[in-house]
C-alpha cells in the first residue's frame, strides 16, 4: 500500500516475544528472534515487490533494533535495498551515557546510517526525579533532549526527510 500511495517510507516495529507488543523481554534479544526478525523483514518486502518506498523497522529501547550500531548490523543482515532506517532516536535513548550524551548519539546514528534513514520522529525525554534512573518520552520541547540539533543533521541527510511528531496531546496539557 505504501509504494502504491508514494509513500517514502513504510514504519513497523519488529515487535516482542511476549504477551505485550512493545514489551521488555529477555527473548526479544535471542538468536530466534533476531532470526525471526530478518525473515520477516525479507518477507515483507519480497513479498510487497517494492519499487518507490522503503520499510523499516521504528527502533524500540528493549527490542531489535536498540540503536545505530544494532541498526547497522540488521540493515546488513537483511540484505535488501528497499529495507532503510526509521529514525526514532529517543527510543534509542535506553542508558543514562546516551541521555547524557545526545549529541554524539546522533552523530553517531548520521555517520553509521546516513541516507539511509528515510524517516524520524521527533519527540522529546526527560529524566525523573525518582530513583533509580527513570526516562519518560514527553511532547517535543517538553524534554532535555536538543531536538533542533537532531532535525538539522537529519535535514543534512535529506532536506525534504519526513518526521513525525508524537505525543503532541501530552505536551498541550503540561503547557495549559
Amino acid at each position: 500500500m505504501a509504494d502504491f500511495i508514494g509513500a517514502k517510507c513504510c514504519v513497523n516495529v519488529a515487535g516482542a516475544f511476549g504477551k505485550r507488543w512493545d514489551g521488555a523481554y529477555k527473548e526479544n534479544f535471542s538468536k530466534q528472534a533476531r532470526e525471526e526478525i530478518i525473515r520477516m523483514v525479507r518477507e515483507i518486502i519480497d513479498m510487497a515487490d517494492v519499487k518507490n518506498t522503503y520499510f523499516a523497522l521504528e527502533p524500540m529501547p528493549w527490542m531489535i533494533p536498540t540503536g545505530p550500531k544494532d541498526y547497522l548490523k540488521l540493515l546488513n543482515e537483511v540484505e535488501r535495498d528497499r529495507f532503510a532506517v526509521h529514525m526514532d532516536v529517543i527510543n534509542m535513548i535506553n542508558s543514562i551515557d546516551r541521555y547524557f550524551n545526545p549529541k554524539e548519539l546522533v552523530d553517531e546514528c548520521k555517520e553509521l546510517l546516513g541516507d539511509r534513514i528515510k524517516s524520524c520522529h521527533i519527540k522529546d525525554i526527560h529524566l525523573c526525579d525518582e530513583y533509580t534512573t527513570m526516562l519518560r518520552e514527553c511532547a517535543p520541547g517538553c524534554g532535555e533532549f536538543p531536538i533542533r540539533y537532531y532535525v538539522q543533521k537529519m535535514n543534512e541527510i535529506n532536506e525534504d526527510m519526513p518526521m513525525i511528531l508524537e505525543h503532541l496531546l501530552n505536551g498541550l496539557y503540561k503547557t495549559l
